[in-house]
């Protein structure tokens, strides 16, 4: 019964700590075998990122997987990447412009 629990919360677990750990790839100084996939995921979430400074329904759907109240997946809709990876430009240009 413990095993089951505990392979239960595993599954839960995998995705957050994924993100969590995953974001530790950006800086050079990182070692450790890299998780395949985390260049294109870590510039995904980057580009979440600058998106979600200027559209906020990105911004919600952002924050709801943040969150843990929506799943991952939401993130991957082909709609919302594709408005993403448009808002993103955006984002990098109005980034630049504050600073």
């Amino acid at each position: 019964m413990v095993r089951e629990f505990y392979a239960a919360v595993a599954k839960v677990n995998d995705m957050p700590w994924q993100s969590a750990v995953g974001g530790d790839f950006t800086f050079p100084g990182t070692t450790g075998p890299r998780p395949r996939g985390i260049g294109l995921r870590n510039w995904y979430a980057r580009q979440v990122t600058y998106a979600s400074q200027v559209d906020a329904s990105i911004y919600r759907v952002a924050t709801g997987v943040q969150h843990l109240v929506d799943p991952p997946s939401a993130l991957l809709r082909p709609g919302f990447a594709v408005r993403v990876l448009r808002q993103a430009r955006k984002g990098r240009r109005a980034a630049t412009v504050r600073r």
